[in-house]
């Protein structure tokens, strides 16, 4: 939705409609040097495969990270893939998530799925979403604009910054079904809050894990689209609320938001909204 990123493999993806690699989220200065290391893993395990198209995107992470370091190795890279497991619940400060902010509090990894009931089936629609995005006044909660009344110490205007939707689905949808799912997971950064600002990189990409051939219509897409939507928004709240206070580089410090502080508003909301129904 925004170009001000950096990414490996996304041509060759939207050309052809095919994943070869492990989807890798990195940070903004690793980027090539994880696409190298890649190339590394799929050649160790492919013998006799001449080319690979490796896919790797990323958020900047410099206010906390030593980014120009680059400090990520190819070890830690197999070390990721090898232990990938199912299921997987870790969120926050983990992976690419460590040195993220997301509307100005600590943010990083989050994640969440819905299930999907149309009149060709019942379907599953996960998203990951890598999130360091957002002004800290704009945050949206369940619809409450939790950011009027609770902002990070010493965090004014934090607009910049990127933001990566990965949407996994099982239902038997084509490449094109698919980018046009892509296209809705910015519709919750919305719901949040998010407006996409200039130095905002904002992207997404879909994969389906069906072995079926597609056989979905376009008619009967709403639903996934609405399960991207939904699962997007709560994705990224997630990445916030499971986040913890880190300090970084020369002493920059991301707050965890106060969970407690966060229920009182959300609690007061719902008071007042069902007064207002009586």
């Amino acid at each position: 939705m925004n170009g001000f990123g950096k990414s490996v493999g996304l041509f060759q993806v939207m050309e052809l409609g095919r994943v070869e690699s492990p989807i890798v989220l990195t940070s903004t200065l690793n980027t090539w040097k994880i696409a190298d290391s890649l190339i590394d893993y799929l050649s160790k395990h492919n013998p006799g495969i001449q080319s690979f198209n490796p896919l790797v995107l990323e958020c900047n992470d410099r206010y906390l990270n030593d980014a120009i370091g680059r400090h990520v190795q190819k070890e830690h890279l197999f070390k990721v893939i090898e232990k990938a497991n199912y299921p997987n619940t870790d969120e926050g400060n983990v992976g690419a998530g460590s040195g993220l902010t997301a509307f100005g509090w600590k943010g990083g990894i989050g994640t969440s799925s819905r299930l999907c009931e149309s009149l060709q089936g019942l379907y599953e629609v996960g998203v990951l979403v890598l999130c360091n995005t957002g002004d800290p006044r704009d945050l949206r909660i369940d619809g409450i604009n939790v950011g009027k009344h609770l902002t990070p110490p010493g965090v004014l205007d934090e607009a910049g910054g990127s933001i990566v939707f990965v949407i996994a689905t099982n239902a038997p949808v084509t490449a094109r079904q698919l980018q046009r799912m892509a296209k809705r997971a910015p519709l919750g950064l919305a719901r949040v809050g998010g407006i996409v600002s200039h130095g905002s990189g904002t992207s997404a990409i879909a994969f389906s894990n069906s072995v079926e051939r597609p056989q979905i219509d376009d008619a009967h897409l709403t639903v996934l689209f609405r399960g991207v939507v939904e699962a997007s928004e709560e994705a990224i709240v997630n990445s916030i609320l499971r986040s913890k206070t880190t300090i970084g580089r020369d002493g920059n410090t991301r707050h965890a938001i106060p969970i407690e502080k966060l229920q009182n508003i959300l609690r007061v909301h719902e008071n007042i909204s069902v007064d207002m129904e009586n």
